[in-house]
């Protein structure tokens, strides 16, 4: 059975992101080991995102497995918020990875029930973070 996981980049100035989708070893242990000792920088993890989604990371761009079709390049997002928004429901992805600020950040997936009253609620408590955090970034540029 394969570790289904996504690999973000953000980008350090429009914030916008590109994802891919990587279908086997999804785990810190593999897909992340990979993009901590071979993708470690800005220029590197793009680089790895353009090729599109794969079947499996190595260790270099030349020995992965990427898709070649179509529906297999990388998705673009405005922002984290959009991003994170659109993995709701998604059963299958088991890892997401975002390079941002320089380091790689991993997020473990799971799929919990919760009533419909709480889903509003937390919903409204992470727009009222990302704004927050917009906030924060805007008076940080101007510091």
């Amino acid at each position: 059975m394969s570790t289904r996981s996504n690999v973000a980049v953000v980008d350090p100035i429009t914030n916008k992101i590109k994802v891919i989708y990587v279908h086997s070893d999804g785990y810190p242990d593999g897909v992340g080991h990979c993009l901590l000792n071979h993708y470690y920088s800005y220029d590197k993890a793009q680089e790895l995102v353009n090729h599109g989604s794969a079947s499996y990371l190595q260790s270099t761009i030349k020995e992965c497995n990427f898709y070649e079709g179509q529906e297999d390049k990388a998705l673009n997002y405005d922002s984290e918020y959009w991003y994170m928004n659109s993995m709701r429901g998604d059963f299958m992805i088991e890892y997401i990875y975002m390079f941002r600020d320089g380091k790689w950040l991993v997020s473990e997936c799971k799929a919990i029930k919760k009533p419909k009253m709480l889903m509003k609620v937390m919903l409204l408590i992470g727009l009222s973070l990302y704004q927050l955090n917009n906030i924060k970034n805007i008076q940080n540029q101007k510091n």
